[in-house]
């Protein structure tokens, strides 16, 4: 997931920068990032266990764009998340 992601995302961000939005997806990866760690942080008893369903489906939010390679990264991102919740459930992200 990495190799295909880190890339997909910098082109998102440049795209976004060229179209003058990127404030608005800097603000949404923090906001993914403080949200999931927030509880975390708060409760100490709380693990967090990011299942590769819930990643995808919050990386495919920044897929946004006409172009193929977002498309193709949205199909992917889909795809993912399609799949680790039919096979596995959607299991929480939250456990004690």
């Amino acid at each position: 997931n990495t190799i295909i992601t880190v890339p997909i995302v910098c082109y998102n961000l440049r795209r976004s920068f060229k179209h003058g939005e990127l404030l608005f997806h800097l603000f949404g990866y923090v906001c993914i990032i403080f949200f999931l760690f927030l509880p975390y942080i708060i409760h100490t008893d709380i693990h967090l266990h990011i299942h590769h369903w819930f990643l995808s489906f919050y990386l495919s939010l920044f897929s946004r764009y006409p172009t193929l390679i977002s498309r193709i990264f949205h199909a992917i991102c889909m795809g993912i998340m399609v799949h680790g919740i039919g096979m596995y459930s959607p299991d929480p992200i939250f456990e004690r």
